[in-house]
């Protein structure tokens, strides 16, 4: 089987029938790969169905339901293997599974586990995303059940915490985003490849503030994505926020609910989601406060202020980008900075310009922590709980800095 090595795989395909060829082609392809000299070539002949209506990934299978299949995969000398697959349904719309190949082409000795090589599996995903488009990896491996009309829609999420809402409220896997989680949702660069996935997903779903910016705008005009496709969920503010996400959760969970994109309990999960979030919010934030935070007069970079006053800094003061302040704005900074007795500059991952907070830490002889306002812009956090919990590690981590100066 798959050993330890394994991955969860989502295709989206816009219908059923081209989400099931591509997910039979895709998995194919990634059992086509292993360690140690084994498959290297490409997989051909799935016996993998691709009718919904036909499908033993059928929706209703009961949790538990196993069903074998066989791929046959040829390596670099063309030298065919059989691969055996199985298939287990693990949870809701979920299927876990595991692989042996026969690497040798003895069928009387046994098969060896297929264990893709992570350099060539990425290699191998980036060939599919060319040909086929969005192509996503977590851990540990499943499939998305293709008889179910939620699953089978294709939704592009405006924002990694609208990534995040879209999984917690619906309980599904990560959809793709439209702007990268480590980039400045304003500065960012439209690419072709955002266009074609614009005009190639069934729903978008954009916070408020994304409608004005123009770089959205852009790539819904060219993508010639009709209106109705467009889906703008109603909760303004920053959604890093523990009481802003949760009513997030309740309003993405509406909307999916009401087009039939998710599950009838969606709205119960998102309420009780809502809870869980609250809970987090309140015992970080009473970890801050333990730190002396309400007492560390700082300045921040204003995207991220909401979270830091959230966090219960006292702020003295807010920069934007250095190309947009004059040099009697930064004077002004800095004077404000010394008045105000500020000890620690926190800035904003996503700000698209490290110069200014840089500089205001410098001129002002203070420490200088970065935070992210989205999921996945630092390492490790692509949940909206980890996303957070990072957050407050390092307003943490600045504090006893400031509290305990090095001699």
């Amino acid at each position: 089987m798959l050993t330890n090595s394994v991955i969860q795989l989502v295709i989206g395909g816009g219908n059923g029938t081209s989400s099931a060829l591509q997910s039979a082609s895709l998995l194919n392809s990634l059992y086509g790969l292993s360690s140690g000299g084994g498959l290297a070539g490409s997989v051909l002949n799935s016996s993998l169905v691709t009718s919904a209506a036909a499908s033993p990934y059928a929706y209703g299978a009961a949790i538990g339901t196993t069903v074998n299949t066989t791929l046959t995969a040829y390596d670099s000398l063309g030298n065919a293997h059989g691969v055996a697959v199985t298939y287990t349904k693990t949870a809701a719309n979920t299927w876990g599974i595991s692989a042996m190949h026969d690497a040798d082409g003895d069928p009387l000795t046994a098969n060896v586990a297929a264990t893709p090589v992570p350099a060539a599996l990425a290699a191998r995903l980036r060939q599919w995303e060319e040909h086929f488009g969005e192509v996503q990896i977590y851990s540990p491996l499943a499939l998305v059940e293709l008889a179910d009309d939620y699953a089978l829609t294709e939704l592009l999420a405006g924002t990694a915490l609208m990534q995040c809402a879209l999984q917690d409220a619906a309980a599904s896997a990560a959809p793709p985003v439209l702007i990268p989680p480590g980039s400045c949702p304003s500065h960012y660069d439209v690419r072709p490849g955002d266009v074609a996935r614009v005009a190639d997903c069934d729903v978008l779903l954009l916070h408020p503030w994304q409608e004005a910016l123009p770089n959205v705008t852009r790539v819904i005009e060219a993508s010639g994505i009709p209106a109705e496709k467009v889906v703008v969920i109603p909760v303004p503010g920053n959604w890093m926020l523990p009481d802003a996400y949760a009513q997030a959760l309740e309003a993405v969970a509406a909307a999916l609910e009401t087009r039939g994109l998710a599950p009838g309990e969606a709205r119960n999960r998102a309420v009780q989601r809502g809870v869980e979030v609250r809970a987090l919010g309140d015992a970080l934030r009473s970890r801050l406060t333990a730190a002396g935070a309400p007492d560390t007069p700082v300045m921040c970079q204003e995207m991220i202020a909401p979270v830091v006053e959230w966090a219960g800094f006292p702020v003295a003061g807010t920069f934007g980008r250095s190309e947009d302040l004059s040099a009697r704005d930064v004077e002004a900074l800095v004077r404000r900075g010394k008045d105000q007795e500020v000890s620690l500059i926190i800035d904003n991952l996503q700000g698209g310009d490290e110069k200014m907070g840089a500089a205001l830490a410098a001129e002002l002889g203070t420490q200088r922590v970065i935070i992210s306002n989205f999921p996945g812009g630092l390492p490790e956090t692509a949940s909206w709980d980890r996303a957070v919990a990072q957050n407050v590690e390092r307003l943490l981590d600045a504090l006893r800095h400031v509290r305990e100066p090095a001699a």
